[in-house]
């Protein structure tokens, strides 16, 4: 067992398209996290653009969960993070926190959790399997977890060459209120349009076909009610779809947005970021790879 580790965690966008609350992605923009065991003898090392979380960070009470299920007596901890994904845009900064924390406090442990079991730990924390399913395996995962706590998992590896375009306006967008935002029942037509377009969305990323994403990446459970919560949103989708991307769709509960493309980064990028500031609001966008393996254990 070692007495510092780091753990690199990718961002997620979930909710792909109609994908409501299953089906997630991992992209290359990763928070590192350092896990130092404090001891009489050893003084903690500040790293270099790191931040020092608290007690009361996701990050340590991940910890804190993961040495109680094993009735392990947790040492004391200094731990760091590198931030790099914007908090609270639908980029999954909560859930590298916690996947962070409960693969960092297994390794300390040496290992005694396999990833399987850590996913359903950081299901219980964070609630959300279509965030921490692909932060820790990589790729599209498609995530459904069962009333008895039962996971069923798949991975659709991620393919080569093609990217995302991420949109991420100045706008902080709590899940809270993203989810306050939707109704407490749907129609039989909306629900109908999804399980389609869900269809499609994984026939296009199976076979390639990325012609169909413009359909597959389509929803109507949940994109239609928080949009209002971001100027410029429908917009700054039609902006995309005619710079040449792909399939366009709300990250998570938003406020950033994403697009799939093998060309035209820039164009597709600005056409994004220029509706959402015609709307008002500053945006920045980025083009990202998606991460094909997921968190990764390291000694700093």
């Amino acid at each position: 067992m070692s007495n510092s580790i780091s753990v690199r965690v990718p961002a997620t966008s979930a909710n792909i398209g109609p994908g409501f609350d299953t089906i997630g992605v991992a992209l290359d923009l990763h928070n590192v996290f350092y896990f130092d065991v404090l001891t009489a003898s050893a003084s903690p090392v500040l790293r270099p653009r790191t931040l020092v979380l608290g007690e009361d960070s996701l990050a340590h009470l991940a910890l804190n969960r993961l040495y109680e299920k094993l009735g392990k007596q947790r040492p004391k901890l200094f731990v760091q993070t590198e931030a790099n994904i914007p908090f609270s845009r639908g980029l999954g900064s909560s859930s590298t926190a916690v996947v962070g924390g409960l693969l960092g406090g297994n390794a300390l442990l040496g290992n005694p959790l396999d990833r399987e079991e850590i996913l359903a730990l950081a299901l219980e924390i964070e609630g959300h399997p279509d965030n921490v399913a692909p932060a820790l395996f990589g790729g599209f995962q498609i995530a459904v977890r069962e009333p008895d706590g039962t996971i069923t998992r798949v991975s659709v590896p991620a393919p080569e060459g093609l990217k995302a375009v991420v949109c991420i306006p100045e706008l902080i967008l709590p899940t809270e209120q993203a989810r306050a935002a939707l109704p407490e029942s749907w129609t039989r037509a909306e629900t109908v349009a999804n399980l389609g377009r869900v269809a499609v969305l994984m026939t296009a990323l199976l076979s390639r076909r990325w012609e169909l994403l413009r359909v597959g990446m389509d929803d109507r459970l949940h994109q239609p009610y928080r949009e209002k919560l971001i100027p410029g949103f429908r917009a700054a989708l039609d902006a995309a779809l005619a710079a040449g991307a792909y399939g366009a769709a709300l990250s998570g509960s938003g406020s950033a947005m994403l697009a799939f493309t093998e060309a035209h980064e820039e164009r597709i990028g600005e056409a994004m970021a220029g509706a959402i500031r015609s709307a008002g609001v500053l945006a920045q966008w980025m083009a990202l790879n998606l991460d094909a393996n997921g968190a990764s254990i390291e000694a700093p």
